[in-house]
């Protein structure tokens, strides 16, 4: 029976070229092409290095990160799954060692031979040494499985901590967003209720007809309703960040309605850089060297195994001769077992795992592909979203003297006020956009961020060194 080399060694050569080691074999057909550069290119140059939470320049949202990475539930978890994974490493690990196991036993028996009374004492203490000799390296695949297994649970974790600063700095903007709309809306609101009372007085003068009158009053109830509409949509983000911070959702925070403005975009490096940065991709890596460990070790099994039986003490009738020489015994026992007829168990077990680890395999190259799209469509969205704000802004400066133009025409008799209902409502509409897509470009940024695998400027993981 020969020895299977492992199935995702051409694989793992190919990912691991971020790392400069040469390819030893044929890469699977299944396998994503790693390009050389970003499609891109217009924002391929090398920016400033700075950390991507430092870029916000805001002391309030780093501090809010640093809470959420100390409160936050889901985080907890993920801590507690790796230091799990790390106890059954430790625990696989373990078998590769011989176990000794100490021993001290009492027995009274009492016996009646020919009608007459015997009470027997026996004590005993000793040592039992069991250790199976792993000859084929399987106990050593197993442990391997299980190490990259708690180190794929630690990247996992790492790759939680990235993810819940961003869905951080996420909500953050959103309820500044959301503080900036119902902000708008008021102002709209109050300049709407004095203009509703120029028309009125202009009506009771006999300078406008009744029919401005119920357009005015009805454009304002529409802004009232937009209010509560406003407010309701703070009052949810607010729910949404502080449950990340690990708070009571009491929409206590208080969020400065201020979205503010993008600095340099972060350098996008070369796309096979990745492989070194993302953790999840990393955690996937090691998730697929386990496997190709698991299906290593399930090969093993079906190989014979040696195990080693040793135990040796001391045995009296009187406990005070336990550790006298003339009552030593010991014992040594060697064993070889093999596998002659299973059912086929160990085989299926085998194929088992072969399936197991092609799954991991494909799962691997789907979250490459996935990966790759991330920081391209990231790339891509920030440029087209750039040129929509330089738009959007063109267009708040003329609605907004589009609106004072026709109000000033409108008293002077020379529109009709749907003109001015007209104005306005453009006006409304190219603010609020202005307002979300200064937003969206900053959930862009944080999204290319994460793509990209950057640094989060965060306090130390636990599980790093100091």
């Amino acid at each position: 029976m020969c020895r299977r080399p492992p199935i995702t060694g051409t694989l793992l050569g190919c990912m691991l070229l971020a790392a400069c080691s040469p390819m030893q074999s044929k890469v699977p057909e299944s396998t994503p092409i790693i390009a050389e550069q970003w499609s891109a290119e217009e924002l391929q140059e090398q920016m400033n290095q700075e950390p991507w939470l430092s870029s916000f320049a805001n002391d309030n949202l780093n501090a809010l990160v640093a809470e959420a990475i100390s409160a936050n539930y889901q985080l907890r978890a993920a801590q507690a799954r790796a230091e799990r994974a790390l106890a059954e490493a430790r625990i696989v690990g373990a078998d590769r060692y011989p176990e000794l196991t100490g021993r001290l036993d009492g027995n009274r028996q009492r016996q009646n031979p020919s009608g007459n009374s015997v009470i027997d004492n026996r004590f005993s203490t000793g040592l039992d040494i069991n250790w199976e000799l792993d000859v084929w390296g399987k106990l050593d695949a197993r442990t391997r499985a299980a190490i990259s297994d708690y180190e794929a649970s630690q990247a996992e974790f790492e790759q939680s901590r990235f993810n819940l600063a961003s869905d951080v700095a996420r909500a953050w903007f959103n309820v500044s967003e959301a503080r900036m709309q119902l902000n708008l809306v008021e102002e709209r609101e109050r300049n709407q209720t004095d203009n509703v009372e120029i028309i009125r007085q202009g009506y009771l003068g006999g300078i406008n007809d009744s029919l401005d009158l119920y357009l005015g009053r009805a454009e304002l109830e529409g802004e009232r309703s937009r209010v509560q509409a406003r407010k309701q949509t703070l009052q949810q983000s607010i729910r949404e960040l502080e449950i990340l911070l690990g708070r009571y959702p009491a929409t206590a925070l208080v969020a400065p309605a201020d979205v503010p403005l993008l600095t340099a975009p972060p350098p996008a490096g070369i796309p096979s850089e990745l492989l070194l940065r993302r953790e999840d991709l990393i955690a996937a890596r090691l998730r697929l060297r386990a496997a190709d460990a698991r299906t290593e070790a399930a090969h093993l099994a079906r190989f014979p195994s040696i195990r080693l039986s040793a135990n040796g003490g001391y045995s009296s009738g009187e406990f005070s001769n336990l550790m006298t020489s003339d009552y030593l015994a010991w014992s040594l026992l060697g064993g070889l077992t093999a596998p002659l007829w299973d059912a086929g168990r160990l085989e299926s077990r085998e194929l088992q795992a072969l399936a197991s680890a092609r799954e991991t395999e494909a799962d691997y190259a789907s979250a490459l592909q996935r990966a790759f799209s991330d920081v391209e469509q990231a790339l891509n969205d920030e440029r087209l979203l750039l040129l929509q704000q330089v738009s959007l802004k063109k267009a708040v400066e003329d609605s907004i003297a589009a609106e004072k133009l026709a109000f000033e025409q409108y008293r002077s008799g020379l529109v009709e006020f749907v003109t001015v209902l007209e104005s306005r409502r453009r006006s409304f509409a190219s603010q609020s956009d202005e307002i979300d897509v200064r937003n969206r470009l900053l959930q862009n940024r944080i999204k290319l961020f994460l793509a990209l695998g950057g640094d989060f400027g965060l306090a130390p993981s636990p599980f790093e060194e100091p």
